[in-house]
């Protein structure tokens, strides 16, 4: 129910937001320019709900994304950021007085920040890769940070050198010897997999499929030497979806 009056919200301020103009046939053109509501955020007081905004820039052939802000009653609406750059991902501090999001415009996502009750935004994170995610501790004096690396790599300076590294190639094609595959503990390949009821098993040495094929009185082909494993399912999720309460 919350979530819902905060989506009625933001759908109010948006009207406001938006002039009249002469009416006519809804068109592709018209879906692609209008401007898009995302990821609402509620104040902790709840009083306030930061939300992103997806617009048009016809003239840049992009779409750039901005914060705004609006009070709990839908009156208030006041826009955060206008930078070129995209602002995204708004996250409120425990205390409400400052909103971190993540923000382009030093060259590469990182976390920033800026006061609620508006100012200029600072640098929180001059990391050397992109940040993709982040999640504030509940006391707000640290912050997890989520972002892409070769997992062969120790550190993040080893990520950035095979990143430039792949950048100074002169060709951009790839060579695959292997294919890796996952399945669940039921012997069936994940929703990832092109065949979800596949009738092969993973051996336990995980090196080699077994064939089900006649415990199932079916005829049933299965690969051999494959690299693969079996991890059980939803135990794999994206960085930031949950925390401890003690922020451990």
């Amino acid at each position: 129910m919350r979530r819902l009056a905060t989506l009625s919200v933001l759908m109010l301020a948006a009207s406001a937001a938006v002039s009249a103009a002469d009416t006519h046939p809804f068109s592709v053109h018209d879906m692609i320019a209008m401007d898009r509501i995302s990821d609402p955020q509620i104040s902790p007081d709840a009083n306030r709900i930061a939300f992103v905004v997806s617009a048009l820039d016809l003239a840049a052939n992009k779409r750039r994304t901005d914060l705004y802000l609006v009070n709990a009653d839908g009156s208030g609406l006041r826009r955060m950021t206008s930078h070129e750059a995209s602002d995204t991902s708004p996250r409120w501090s425990p205390d409400g007085r400052t909103i971190y999001f993540l923000s382009t415009r030093s060259g590469s996502s990182q976390v920033w920040k800026l006061a609620a009750d508006g100012g200029e935004a600072t640098a929180v994170t001059k990391l050397p890769l992109d940040v993709g995610a982040f999640l504030l501790s509940p006391d707000g004096s640290r912050l997890a940070v989520a972002m892409d690396v070769f997992p062969a790599c120790a550190g993040l300076e080893c990520t950035t050198k095979r990143i430039e590294a792949n950048a100074a190639r002169k060709s951009s094609g790839l060579i695959f010897d292997s294919l890796f595959m996952l399945f669940d503990q039921q012997g069936n390949e994940d929703e990832y997999g092109a065949e979800p009821n596949r009738a092969c098993r993973p051996a336990p040495d995980a090196r080699r499929l077994l064939d089900m094929g006649p415990e199932l009185g079916l005829k049933t082909y299965c690969s051999q030497g494959f690299r693969g494993s079996h991890p059980r399912r939803n135990q794999v999720s994206r960085a930031g979806r949950s925390r401890q309460a003690d922020s451990r």
